[in-house]
């Protein structure tokens, strides 16, 4: 009989799964002994098409399973089952750690593959079939049976040229290869530092892996993305020549007039405490101890004096609605020239401002408040970087000039904490949920992403803000001012109902979910929880939006009756609002009544820019992650649908989604409305927290966000 590979096939698959030896093959050949080496020859060269595999002497065929495509589920489900019938196969995938390949397996923990044929064919992020091989379950080796199929499928990289050939060696440290570049479309390389890569041609015993330059795996550029979510979004980021025109016509310099209402306090040593980034300063502050109580003062860029009802600069504003803030740049509610410079409240100028002056006692309760037209000179601009320094180690270097300025830094904190610990009495809701902070090079290049969590400093100046628009809420009632109130309703009975049976299965024990004083309980009981950011997240998402209108409704969040947006008339339209409205009572002038339509269109300007800053962050995080293709991280659930896993990643702090169909170890299934999946046949749980490890994959560019595939679970 002819020695070639079809034969020896036909012959290996009548033979499975107990395989055959050299010599019986010979026998079944019909073949003499000085054919041994002919065969082998063959047998070698079917081995390394990955067609069979040799154990202990003996043979086995591995069925052809040239098709990876990731959404034929029967071809995968089939070729299985056929690996399967070899004795000891097992599915894994391959990582690299430490510049050695392991065989992460479902079953198992951590396999070498010591067969250096075996290696030379893998490649970190494959999916196999292998077995195990050796007497000691601790000293156990893998071999390869068959390879499954490639996960990482694009690679982000630099290029080199040597000899006339361009070779692109991945950031990845975990795939140590040269991708020799097909130049099919390009002579010259593209421009830019790093290029992205998609593998036409895998490592297969010694060869080079190859590969062609490809745009980014958004196949989007970056400007003109954030100008789609921003033209989605109605936002405009250029302002009408007659409304730069109506700017141009303010004085430059601001001067006391002696004869007006204005309330000269550039004697007063207030201060501005925002990001180290912020341009735009609203609010100022100052307080005083007199006796055993407190007089605050928070004095808000009066923003009305220059943007009059009626005029082009204030239809422009009124259709913004708000300033919209995008990773790396503002679209401002108003003209620079007055945003980040007439009307901020800048170290040193003259400003005009609406003074809310307050008495509190030490328990925090208000004894009286003035408002009033004011003039100030702010004194000193700190950031909430230097405050928190200051508070963690005692030094403030802008001290030096002002000793007395430590000295109300602690009143400030002290006060904060009074003001604080009487929300906390009546129930004001205490989340403390992060943002995402962006840490950038010298160059402005980020280089990481993490949780941001509010500091003390921030938390000072939140404190302060609220008192003022609470009491400002307040001042307007009692004296029948109109103005937009900021509304927070209660929960829905039907999300409360749903909030507590998944908080139930997350063992945080919750009988009432009516009053903010019931969130406050939960939060407090699962402080300590290693899900404590998704179950705030949780909790978040069972409260209805903010937002404006003209009758007062409350706030449950702040569990306030009276409160008002009043602090940030530079970035806010209602702000805006209640400032004219507050000026037309001093001036002792009739009312103007705000029109319902004008409230509920301003919270509709406010979810627009919401969704935009999302988006904008959302890719920006995904830009950043798709230099990190083929990597490894480790992730804790955050949510689920019906065909897979919300992830969160702790840093780069990032989300993204992993696929039901990538999970290997069983079949999961979402039940119900409930954020449990179960496994069909292991009855696994898998809940909100659970920890995973995942690789990065590829990116969705219908959602802009990362696609991860499940290695193996962390419990």
């Amino acid at each position: 009989m002819k020695i070639d590979q079809k034969t020896l096939s036909s012959l290996l698959a009548s033979a499975n799964p107990s395989g055959l030896t050299l010599q019986e093959l010979l026998l079944k050949l019909s073949l003499k002994k000085d054919k041994k080496t002919a065969l082998r020859k063959t047998i070698r060269a079917l081995s390394r098409l990955g067609k069979c595999v040799k154990r202990k002497n003996r043979y086995y065929l591995v069925r052809d399973s040239s098709s990876t495509h990731l959404g034929k589920r029967s071809e995968r489900s089939s070729k299985q089952k056929s690996l399967s019938e070899l004795k000891g196969a097992q599915k894994g995938i391959v990582i690299n750690l430490h510049h050695h390949l392991y065989i992460q397996s479902i079953n198992s923990k951590n396999r070498y593959i010591p067969n250096k044929q075996d290696r030379s064919l893998l490649m970190h992020g494959d999916e196999i079939f292998f077995c195990l091989s050796g007497k000691s379950e601790n000293k156990k080796t893998a071999s390869l049976l068959n390879l499954d199929r490639h996960k990482v499928e694009v690679v982000c990289g630099t290029l080199s040229f040597v000899k006339d050939q361009y070779y692109l060696k991945p950031l990845n440290q975990a795939l140590p290869y040269h991708f020799k570049v097909k130049r099919e479309k390009w002579i010259q390389p593209p421009s830019g530092d790093l290029f992205f890569l998609k593998i036409t041609k895998y490592p297969d015993l010694g060869q080079e892996p190859e590969g062609v330059i490809i745009e980014h795996p958004l196949e989007i550029n970056e400007e003109s993305q954030l100008k789609t979510i921003l033209k989605t979004n109605q936002i405009q980021t250029l302002f009408p020549t007659k409304v730069l025109r109506e700017c141009q016509k303010f004085k430059k310099s601001v001067s006391f007039e002696p004869n007006g209402q204005r309330i000269d306090q550039r004697s007063i040593p207030f201060i501005t405490i925002d990001g180290k980034d912020a341009k735009d300063f609203d609010d100022a502050v100052y307080a005083v101890k007199e006796g055993i109580n407190y007089r605050l003062y928070v004095a808000i860029a009066d923003v009305s004096e220059y943007v009059r009802p009626g005029k082009p600069l204030d239809k422009e504003a009124l259709f913004r609605g708000t300033s919209t803030y995008l990773p790396d740049f503002a679209v401002p509610m108003l003209p620079e020239s007055l945003s980040n410079h007439l009307c901020s409240l800048k170290k040193g100028l003259n400003r005009k401002t609406l003074t809310c002056e307050m008495l509190i006692d030490p328990l925090g309760k208000v004894l009286k408040t003035k408002i009033y037209l004011s003039l100030i000179k702010n004194q000193h601009r700190l950031t909430y970087d230097e405050v928190d320094r200051f508070f963690a180690t005692g030094k403030l270097l802008k001290a030096k000039n002002d000793p007395s300025l430590t000295e109300r830094i602690t009143l400030y904190q002290e006060l904060s904490n009074i003001l604080a610990h009487k929300r906390n009495l009546r129930g004001s809701i205490n989340f403390n949920l992060p943002d995402s902070l962006f840490i950038r090079d010298k160059k402005g290049a980020i280089i990481q992403i993490k949780k941001n969590y509010q500091s003390d400093a921030m938390k000072i100046i939140e404190q302060f803000m609220i008192e003022a628009n609470e009491n400002v809420g307040l001042f307007c009632e009692k004296n029948k001012i109109p103005i937009v109130w900021r509304n927070h309703l209660a929960p829905l009975a039907d999300d409360v109902r749903k909030a507590r049976i998944n908080l139930w299965n997350l063992n945080v024990k919750v009988t009432k979910l009516d009053s903010p004083k019931h969130f406050n309980k939960i939060l407090d009981a699962a402080k300590d929880n290693s899900s404590i950011d998704f179950i705030e997240y949780m909790l978040l998402r069972t409260l209805p939006q903010a937002r404006y209108g003209v009758h007062r409704l409350g706030h449950f969040g702040l569990a306030a009756t009276h409160y008002c947006h009043f602090t940030s008339p530079i970035r806010r339209y209602p702000d805006l609002l209640c400032h004219r409205a507050i000026k037309t009572f001093l001036y002792k002038k009739p009312a103007r009544p705000i029109l319902d339509f004008t409230a509920e269109g301003l919270s509709d300007k406010e979810r627009s820019a919401e969704k935009a800053e999302r988006s904008a962050v959302k890719l920006k995080k995904t830009l950043f992650i798709a230099h990190k293709l083929g990597e490894l991280f480790e992730a804790s659930v955050s949510g689920m649908i019906g065909s897979g896993l919300f992830v969160t990643i702790s840093e780069p702090y990032i989300e993204g989604f992993v696929p039901f169909r990538s999970i290997q170890d069983d079949h999961y299934n979402l039940e119900g409305d409930s954020l449990i999946v179960r496994g069909r046949k292991t009855k696994r749980s898998i809940l909100i927290g659970t920890r995973l490890e995942v690789l990065l994959v590829r990116i969705d560019r219908q959602h802009l966000s990362p696609e991860f595939e499940w290695i193996r679970w962390q419990d």
